[in-house]
């Protein structure tokens, strides 16, 4: 099927964009902006609209630096002009041999330019060699030059400035204050207004007002504006040597607040790894010590066992077994801790992991269809009214997403920064659970009160006229709110999946308490329990029952494991089928 062509958008896009941005900032934020971040605005707002537009219009493009005879745009119809009110505002500045370093300048010319330049100075190398090696040349002839008091330097720089004149945008560390602001990250931007104004993606209308805005104070703002800076001016943490991963650590912001407290801690956490690599240990469990990330915990246990300080293991092993922060912590405490028992001397635990189903199926080998697919189309039987389909992660995330839906776009104060979100930003941490316990609870509870059938015992042969009330209501408001929310944005639909009638087929089929365990154990963990779901459902006149698919060589993931041995625990009907083929 063809997609239908985008809408163009206006010349006037993104001028209207990062007004809307600015004035979303300002009226949100005026009283805890630095004094030069609501200079920058005030500023800005004062400029005529050829001197905005072209302001923004390089505020899109890479760098800071630009030529002027190459910016050419039809809706800045007096470009020099625009360009003389910025730089009288002290937005952008004239670039120079005063202001701006030599190869700084020769990098923002092409290859042909260098060449020209080269030979009109005197100072040819090559036509062959590379661009950043007539950069290098000219930059060493001239200083070379300056040495020995000849006029090639100023020659070069007069050449430049009369040929090639440049622009410096200037306040761009507060134009990133302001984005940060308003989207709360440094990935986001501008683009997330075209795709919305297009309509490519629709996001939920949350409040966002100052009642509910992210930033309380001018010292929170700046921790978190302080924070991007430290990521943007370190290396790759894989390629940072100690002294410089405990300065990174050591330079990261006090944690005003529970979204930078988990920024912070992540990074924390990564740069202890790369410490405990370089075979600093004692420095790596220090700084592991100081954040509750996974996998913080399960290294303080390795480290304590590599240096053989076995107490030291137990008690940490022991904290996790109490508290386990998700399921790879339990597992490794159930894995590890046999090796310090055995090293202290003490009775060693065993564990015995639930029982999972597990049948071989033989089917002929099909060219071009995944073996899910020839599963899916083996076991379903229209005579017996059978029906099979590929679902994988996508049907109980969209259960939960709808079922939730409030719950994740309710008004709770720093859940939403920007109209761009497709869920709170404490959706993947405990915070979400903890902060909206009672809401959730009741949901919860709703499910526990909702029998799949008439408990009156009058049984029909329509289906929907066997459900109890409490289900048909469940069915009711879950499809309504498909309905109402249908293409909005949200972490856990896929819409071209949810559609009625897969929805309703399993909220008919699937009992209620098997829906409530499931969230159950989706909410405990959402960021990596919303995955590992089996690939197929199979409905059938009986009930239903998931069943992962593996072919031939395939292995079960971990993830698919905990899901297995959960639907064991509560007695959900899974299975997991072997694939073998018969013909190919």
């Amino acid at each position: 099927m063809a997609t239908a062509p985008l809408p163009a958008l206006d010349t006037g896009y993104y001028l209207r964009n990062f007004d809307t941005l600015v004035a979303f900032v300002k009226s949100s934020y005026a009283d805890i902006l630095p004094v030069e971040t609501l200079t920058l605005i005030d500023t800005y707002q004062s400029l005529t609209t050829p001197a905005q537009a072209l302001y923004v219009r390089l505020l899109m493009r890479k760098g800071e630096l630009f030529r002027c005879d190459k910016l050419a745009y039809d809706e800045i119809p007096d470009q020099p002009q625009a360009i003389d009110e910025l730089c009288q505002h002290q937005l952008l500045e004239r670039v120079s041999s005063a202001n701006t370093d030599l190869s700084e300048r020769l990098m923002l010319l092409t290859k042909p330019e260098l060449v020209t330049l080269g030979k009109v100075c005197g100072t040819p190398i090559a036509s062959s060699a590379r661009k950043p090696d007539w950069v290098d040349h000219l930059v060493a002839s001239a200083e070379h030059d300056a040495a020995d008091h000849v006029d090639r330097q100023k020659s070069l720089d007069v050449l430049l400035e009369e040929s090639y004149p440049m622009i410096r945008q200037a306040g761009l560390a507060m134009v990133d204050q302001i984005k940060l602001c308003f989207f709360g990250n440094r990935y986001q931007d501008l683009s997330e207004f075209v795709i919305s104004e297009l309509g490519v993606v629709t996001y939920e209308n949350y409040a966002l007002d100052n009642d509910h805005r992210f930033y309380h104070s001018t010292q929170q703002l700046l921790n978190h504006d302080r924070y991007y800076q430290l990521l943007a001016s370190a290396d790759d943490i894989r390629e940072m040597d100690a002294e410089a991963l405990v300065h990174l650590c050591e330079s990261m912001p006090e944690k005003t607040d529970a979204v930078l407290q988990r920024r912070v801690e992540r990074t924390i956490t990564r740069a202890a790894r790369q410490l405990e690599r370089l075979g600093e240990l004692h420095s790596a469990r220090d700084w592991f010590a100081k954040t509750r990330q996974p996998p913080a915990r399960e290294r303080i246990v390795r480290i304590s066992a590599a240096l053989k300080e076995w107490p030291a293991a137990k008690a940490m092993l022991n904290d996790i077994q109490a508290r386990p922060i998700d399921d790879d912590e339990a597992e490794f405490a159930q894995r590890f801790i046999p090796k310090v028992q055995k090293a202290l001397g003490e009775p060693i635990q065993k564990y015995t992991a639930p029982e999972i189903i597990t049948n071989t199926l033989t089917c002929d080998f099909v060219e071009g269809e995944r073996v899910e697919q020839r599963v899916q189309t083996v076991l379903t039987d229209e005579d017996t009214g059978s029906v099979c389909l590929y679902v994988e992660n996508l049907l109980f995330n969209a259960l939960f997403g709808l079922y939730f839906w409030d719950d994740i776009f309710a008004p709770v104060p720093q859940a939403f920064i920007n109209p761009f979100h497709r869920g709170p930003l404490d959706l993947f941490s405990p915070d979400f659970y903890i902060r909206r316990t009672q809401s959730i609870d009741q949901r919860l509870a709703y499910l526990l009160e909702c029998p799949s059938v008439d408990k009156s015992g009058n049984k029909s042969g329509d289906k929907e006229e066997n459900l109890s009330s409490e289900k048909t209501i469940l069915l009711s408001q879950l499809l309504a709110t498909a309905q109402q929310k249908a293409g909005i944005a949200n972490h856990f639909v896929v819409w071209e999946y949810a559609t009625p009638e897969l929805l309703t087929l399993a909220v008919e089929t699937i009992p209620s308490e098997d829906l409530h365990a499931i969230f159950q154990r989706m909410l405990a963990d959402l960021r990596n329990n919303r995955s590992g779901f089996p690939d197929l459902i199979r409905f059938d006149p009986q009930g239903y029952e998931l069943i992962e698919v593996k072919g031939p060589g395939d292995r079960l993931q971990k993830n698919q494991i905990r899901w297995l041995n959960y639907f064991s625990d509560h007695g959900i009907p899974a299975r997991v089928l072997h694939v073998e083929w018969g013909s190919v």
